[in-house]
């Protein structure tokens, strides 16, 4: 079976967030990653259809940044959850964050 569209997307975003991963001190590191993943579990695979009122699947997650700090794991996170909250389709979202949090998990390693 191939890869589909979103699972690729999912594990070359993975690929970019490590990179930026690595570039920050081996003393730091950890307590970033963390900190990534607490506020990446957040997600919500909610739906809502056309036309239904918006629920807690709804989320505008870069709403309350002024600022985008790419140090802070926290806005990182949003920026990744948010792209996925653009996806029409939650299908699509769930196989990108999979995809993402398995590539991701296993880059950590």
């Amino acid at each position: 079976m191939s890869e589909s569209r979103f699972s690729r997307l999912g594990r070359y975003e993975a690929h970019l967030v490590y990179a930026f991963i690595l570039q920050i001190s081996e003393t730091e590191r950890a307590n970033y990653v963390v900190a990534f993943f607490q506020e990446v579990k957040r997600y919500s695979d909610v739906p809502r259809r056309k036309g239904e009122p918006k629920n807690v699947g709804c989320v505008w997650e870069l709403n309350d940044l002024d600022d985008f700090d790419l140090m802070n794991p926290g806005h990182l996170a949003k920026l990744v959850k948010e792209i996925w909250h653009t996806k029409y389709q939650k299908q699509n979202a769930k196989r990108e964050r999979t995809a993402f949090l398995t590539e991701l998990s296993h880059l950590l390693k």
